[in-house]
């Protein structure tokens, strides 16, 4: 089985364990990205997309910093695929870990001979084609929608700032809620289109435009919320757009209208808070966070 080229995260403070193995997973890896803590580590997964991340459990913050990392991660709606490079001693912890969501576990003293295989497994299983086909025939939800376009209206045959807004109304909904993904690039029946009907010129293209659509409607500081990734599913390529939960509203705005909105997510849709729902929801939602 062989797999694309991928970019790890690894978050362990024993350095001469990541030295040793790189070469092993050099074969693999397009980029491997090395932490020594559990903060940083969130820093890294807030900043880009990792289609994997390998992580030793007795490390900072505590002492086990493993564990509050992929509490964290699960709190904030990071859904990257985990491997534990587990230690002596480790056996009750990394039984914890995999009830917190960690995919697969591999000891230190077997890494050399294991740790290779284990990730081309979890990869095939839970990598980004794997996730995203999972979600595409689930079907829309609280967390996931789907969009053929990001700015071509296809029965207009012409550039639409209404499929914009509507892209961003959806990103704004998942933000002001609990997260979500947005897939460009598939139909809402769930038929894989691919990215060609938008007419970009490159990858490129497309992150500078999804970059100026949430600079437009939802503004700068959302920006981070967002990470954005391509996946080659059905020999075809979309742009998954991964959101994090905001810790303060984000409002939508240059709609046709010219309001400024508040989005939240129910069901498979993108609901718009009259004014009294907006000020209980946020006295609700985002109240306790500005407290705390």
């Amino acid at each position: 089985m062989t797999i694309n080229p991928v970019r790890i995260l690894w978050a362990d403070d024993q350095s001469e364990v990541q030295s040793t193995l790189a070469t092993l997973l050099a074969s693999v890896s397009q980029e491997i990205v090395h932490v020594r803590d559990g903060t940083l580590a969130i820093e890294k997964l807030n900043g880009g997309a990792f289609d994997i991340l390998l992580l030793d459990l007795k490390m900072p913050p505590n002492e086990w910093g493993g564990l509050w990392l992929l509490r964290e991660m699960r709190r904030l709606n990071l859904q990257v695929p985990t491997i534990v490079l587990s230690g002596e001693g480790t056996q009750s912890e990394t039984i914890k870990a995999l009830r917190e969501g960690a995919c697969d576990y591999v000891t230190k003293d077997k890494a050399e001979t294991e740790l290779l295989q284990r990730l081309t497994e979890v990869l095939a299983k839970e990598g980004p084609p794997a996730r995203l086909r999972r979600l595409i025939a689930t079907g829309e939800n609280p967390h996931f929608e789907c969009k053929e376009t990001l700015r071509w209206n296809v029965n207009a045959s012409k550039m639409d700032k209404n499929i914009e807004h509507a892209a961003a109304k959806t990103l704004a909904a998942f933000m002001n809620t609990a997260g979500g993904t947005l897939v460009v690039g598939v139909k809402d029946s769930g038929e894989v289109v691919g990215l060609a009907q938008d007419k970009f010129s490159d990858r490129d293209a497309v992150l500078r435009h999804l970059d100026n659509v949430i600079n437009t409607f939802l503004g700068n500081s959302s920006a981070p919320l967002a990470l954005a990734r391509f996946v080659e599913i059905e020999s075809k390529e979309v742009l998954q757009i991964d959101c994090r939960p905001a810790q303060s509203p984000v409002y939508l705005t240059g709609g046709t209208g010219g309001e400024v909105e508040l989005y939240i997510r129910r069901q498979a849709s993108s609901v718009k808070l009259k004014l009294d729902e907006a000020v209980a929801y946020i006295q609700k939602r985002f109240a306790p966070a500005r407290e705390s």
